[in-house]
């Protein structure tokens, strides 16, 4: 049961907008463009969330920021906080 999630991955001009879900709802969209190549990077962070059992689901829109060259995203790791069941 976790009560925090970081989504972690790089950040580069080829990456695009993803959509962000959890437990069943949109909470945001996470844009991992950067003019520059950066591993590892905290793209999003729940927050705190009630003890629990929680489902995120990360999609890839297919949209992109304005000064993207793509729309693909990656994951390195997700970082919990808390126990997995």
């Amino acid at each position: 049961d976790g009560t925090a999630i970081d989504w972690i991955a790089p950040k580069a001009s080829i990456y695009g907008i993803a959509h962000v879900w959890v437990d069943g709802v949109r909470v945001t969209d996470a844009d991992l463009y950067s003019a520059t190549y950066r591993n590892r990077q905290v793209v999003w962070s729940s927050g705190t969330l009630a003890d629990g059992h929680h489902t995120v689901r990360i999609e890839c829109s297919g949209e992109q920021n304005a000064s993207a060259g793509g729309y693909r995203i990656l994951a390195d790791a997700f970082d919990i906080a808390g126990t997995m069941p």
